[in-house]
C-alpha cells in the first residue's frame, strides 16, 4: 500500500485539534527535512513534547500534539505498523514506509522503525526515520580516522573472524553495517 507524506512547508503545522493523520503527516515530514534521525514523542500529565534527534542531540519541537489528540496520533502511528491498537500496557514495535516529495520535487520512500511504550501518562512513541538521501555510501564518508580506516580495512579483507558493530542511538551502526554489506557478504548471528 503506498502512504504519502506531503512536504510541510511553513506554516503548514496544524493546530493541536487537528485530526490525527494530518498531524503525524506533518512532523514525519518535518523530520524528513530537518534531517532528523528520532522522531520521540512524550506524554505528561498536561503536555506532550515533540523532539527531533539531529546529529546526535535531541531538539525541542513545536508540536501540533496536545494531549487531546496523543492517543490518536499513537493509533494512528500503530495502524501504520500493523500494530495491535489495544495492546497498551506492553512495548511494541513495528515498522512503515511512507513516500516523501523533496523539495526539489523528487519522490522518494523513507523507512522508519518505531517503538511504542507505555508511560504513566499513556504511551510514548520514538520513530527512527531511515531515509536513504542521508546514507552514506563509502567507508570514508564515515568519519572515521585514518588510522583506524585502515585498520578497519585490513579486517574487512581478513577470511574469517567477527567485527562487533556497537555504540549509542544514532552512532552510525547500521549505516557502517550498509557500507560493510556493499564491500562484501555479511553473516548476522
Amino acid at each position: 500500500m503506498r502512504r504519502s507524506c506531503s512536504r510541510a512547508t511553513e506554516g503548514s503545522v496544524s493546530s493541536p485539534t487537528s485530526r490525527p493523520p494530518r498531524c503525524w503527516r506533518t512532523f514525519i515530514a518535518e523530520a524528513i527535512e530537518q534531517q532528523a534521525t528520532d522522531i520521540h514523542i512524550e506524554t505528561y500529565a498536561k503536555d506532550v513534547d515533540l523532539r527531533f534527534r539531529r546529529n546526535g542531540v535531541l531538539c525541542q519541537i513545536q508540536t501540533p500534539i496536545s494531549p487531546d489528540n496523543v492517543k490518536k496520533v499513537i493509533s494512528r502511528i500503530k495502524v501504520l505498523c500493523s500494530l495491535d491498537i489495544a495492546a497498551k500496557p506492553q512495548p511494541q514495535d513495528g515498522r512503515f514506509a511512507a513516500r516523501y516529495l523533496g523539495a526539489d520535487g523528487t519522490e522518494r520512500a523513507v523507512h522508519f522503525r518505531v517503538l511504542v511504550v507505555p508511560s504513566p501518562h499513556g504511551e510514548d512513541c520514538v520513530i527512527r526515520v531511515l531515509d536513504p538521501a542521508l546514507a552514506r555510501r563509502d567507508l570514508e564518508s564515515l568519519g572515521m580516522a585514518q588510522n583506524v580506516l585502515q585498520i578497519y580495512r585490513t579486517l574487512l579483507r581478513c577470511p574469517s573472524g567477527l567485527i562487533l558493530v556497537t555504540g549509542p542511538t544514532g552512532s552510525g551502526k547500521t549505516t557502517t553495517e550498509e557500507v560493510e554489506r556493499s564491500l562484501r557478504p555479511l553473516y548476522y548471528v
